[in-house]
């Protein structure tokens, strides 16, 4: 996300050696009953965002 920051120059990256170990997420919801209206804009945003981000894996 701060990728166009980084490459204008108004950032600088510091620590490039250090990375922080993947960390799962999931959105559970009962199978059985209507998403709401919210739950599924967050669910699209959410796999949206993920989707612009290949270093990042849905699952």
């Amino acid at each position: 996300m701060i990728a166009p920051l980084i490459a204008s120059g108004d950032l600088q990256s510091c620590l490039e050696q250090w990375h922080i170990p993947p960390m799962p997420v999931s959105i559970v919801y009962p199978p059985n009953r209507h998403l709401s209206n919210k739950l599924r804009v967050f669910v699209d945003w959410i796999a949206e965002l993920f989707a612009r981000h290949p270093s990042q894996k849905l699952s």
